[in-house]
């Protein structure tokens, strides 16, 4: 298992190489490229980044050819924008967990347990947004929802709202004093001269 650190060092290089990638990346065999998972090793030497693209396995090849070819630059980009001890060198791998999960979601699909999965259109979905539509209507796990702590809240949240118009209102003031100031030092200057 990953460190707490470490985790957060793979996340930060994922996000940069995918933002070096869209922003820098002038070569069209990477413009469907996307970074899902980024692993540096403890001691910073080596970055396995594991790559999703779109298209047949021509496209997967070419998208990986092209990524070899542009690491030296994305390397260099990204020692530019991190600080970290060691600039990783990078080994670009194809992840294929998003093809996979395709896959497996066609075949639920094609064996009718689609609804078992929660997503857009299946059950579960629909179960989740009953919920949430009684929450609104006030109506959560069967019981009443009590108006008078509401009411507590939006009382609250007044007297806050009075005292932040307040403090607003002396600032006010207090710039056009520094103001009015400032025109009373430029007339008595010019009654010096």
């Amino acid at each position: 298992m990953r460190g707490n650190r470490m985790g957060r060092v793979d996340e930060e290089v994922r996000r940069e190489i995918g933002a070096i990638l869209q922003q820098k990346a002038r070569d069209p065999r990477l413009a469907w490229v996307s970074v899902t998972r980024v692993e540096v090793s403890r001691d910073l030497s080596v970055a396995q980044v594991f790559i999703s693209t779109l298209g047949d396995d021509d496209a997967k090849q070419g998208a990986l050819v092209a990524l070899e070819k542009a690491g030296p630059f994305v390397r260099t980009e990204l020692g530019r924008r991190l600080r970290l001890r060691r600039t990783p060198e990078l080994r670009f791998h194809y992840d294929p967990g998003v093809e996979h999960s395709l896959k497996v979601n066609r075949m639920l699909e094609e064996l009718g347990v689609a609804g078992s999965a929660v997503g857009p259109g299946s059950d579960a979905a629909d179960q989740s947004d009953d919920d949430a539509a009684d929450s609104e209507e006030g109506v959560q796990f069967g019981d009443e929802y009590d108006d008078e702590d509401d009411d507590d809240e939006d009382d609250d949240d007044a007297e806050t709202d009075d005292d932040d118009d307040a403090e607003t209102d002396d600032d006010d003031d207090d710039e056009t004093d520094d103001d009015d100031d400032d025109e009373t030092d430029d007339d008595d200057e010019g009654e010096r001269r």
